[in-house]
């Protein structure tokens, strides 16, 4: 049989548009299979927020990637304790407000919320992108945060980015695709889903031996917060009060080699800025900036070894606040 030019052309466009379908729906479809490390991790939490658990949790911690390394959930239960780490690397009270909302949807509230985010993800986040990427918030949601982001004339956090553009358009995803294929992502990410499981959500996010390079902070020109940061977290705070929650607030170690580099007044704007939530927002300070030996870490920012030590640290911090 001798296909015609137009016969060819059209079975070249045929095949074009089922090669492109297909590859829209995995893109869709199965982000396990070609995403980065971070994303299961997101996906563990979207299982807990958007539908109902079999298991009560009474302590939940939410936060960004140093608390998803240092809060350990099955070394802080004992009779008293259930928790769960529902914390999201790179993310800020943006996330962490919708992840509440939408877990008191669906499950029984905790008694106590434990809340840790790195100074940095208070001022200008990093990663907004990856919420938008691993479609983690509803349309409406995604709307919300870009019309307060007009209002308070704070879009640095979005920037450019247009959460319709990862909705409708796959190929915004093909370097994400050819990467994930090319490096087997699968493996590595079917293998954390079932840690996951297993660790109630904590995840370490670096494993080194140790740092002594200063801290994200250290890198920042002084401590100046995000207004639209501060919306989301005081409407986490008022969620957490309105739904008669205990919420608590720690800061992650960092080295003394960091804080010896924090700029100028970082620290006491940072302190001030609590102060301020605390006596506003009726959130109680667990600690501020603190330190811990550069050994125990993971890398700059994120604890390795120190993770039990904290754990334990923040249970008794927690356990002295309750009069227990």
């Amino acid at each position: 049989m001798v296909f015609t030019h137009k016969q060819f052309t059209c079975s070249v466009l045929a095949m074009t548009v089922l090669l492109f379908a297909a590859y829209s729906y995995v893109i869709l479809n199965f982000k396990m299979y070609y995403m980065n490390f971070d994303y299961p991790s997101w996906e563990h939490v979207s299982e807990y927020v958007d539908k109902t658990s079999q298991e009560k949790f009474n302590v939940v911690a939410l936060g960004d990637s140093r608390t998803k390394s240092s809060f350990i959930p099955h070394d802080f239960d004992d009779e008293r304790f259930n928790s769960i780490n529902l914390a999201l690397s790179g993310t800020s009270p943006i996330e962490g407000y919708y992840t509440l909302k939408k877990y008191l949807i669906h499950n029984a509230k905790p008694d106590y919320i434990l809340i840790g985010y790195a100074p940095p993800m208070l001022t200008n986040p990093y990663f907004y992108l990856n919420t938008v990427k691993f479609r983690f918030l509803e349309d409406e949601e995604y709307e919300e945060i870009e019309r307060l982001a007009v209002e308070l004339d704070d879009n640095k956090i979005i920037g450019a980015v247009d959460y319709l553009d990862y909705k409708y358009y796959t190929g915004k995803y093909i370097s994400d695709f050819i990467n994930g294929i090319t490096e087997m992502r699968w493996n590595v990410n079917m293998m954390s889903e079932k840690m996951l499981r297993e660790s109630k959500g904590h995840q370490f996010s670096a494993t080194g031996n140790g740092s002594t390079d200063p801290s994200r902070e250290s890198q920042q020109d002084g401590f100046v917060s995000s207004a639209l940061v501060k919306e989301y977290f005081i409407r986490l705070l008022d969620l957490a009060n309105d739904n008669g929650i205990e919420t608590y607030w720690f800061t992650n170690p960092i080295t003394q080699i960091s804080v010896d580099a924090l700029p100028e007044g970082y620290e006491k704007a940072y302190h001030s800025y609590l102060e301020t939530l605390s006596n506003e927002h009726r959130v109680i300070i667990l600690s501020g900036i603190n330190t811990m030996a550069p050994e125990k870490f993971g890398d700059r920012d994120h604890l390795y070894t120190g993770a039990e030590e904290f754990t334990a640290q923040l249970k008794q911090q927690l356990l002295e606040r309750l009069g227990q």
